[in-house]
């Protein structure tokens, strides 16, 4: 245990020092997250769970976040060319 513990120490030492790894692994995904936390919070969940009757105007920021995705996949697959 120790060994794996000294390996993630030195993997962090070594990647502190990298701006790109900074900016790509540890910025950019806290950006992400406190922009979509922002937007979809955890309470229409909550919500959803704690209520006696399943009412479907509980799940609207689930189905606008799926149409979303599928709209963005389906554009992306458009997109690739299959010479």
């Amino acid at each position: 245990m120790s060994a794996f513990i000294y390996g993630a120490v030195l993997q962090w030492k070594l990647d502190i020092r990298n701006k790109g790894v900074i900016l790509t692994y540890f910025v950019v995904p806290l950006v992400f997250f406190a922009f979509m936390g922002g937007i979809f919070s955890a309470t229409w969940g909550f919500k959803l769970m704690t209520s006696e009757v399943f009412d479907m105007k509980l799940l609207m920021p689930l189905m606008a976040m799926m149409v979303v995705l599928i709209c963005i996949s389906v554009y992306k697959l458009s997109k690739i060319n299959l010479d």
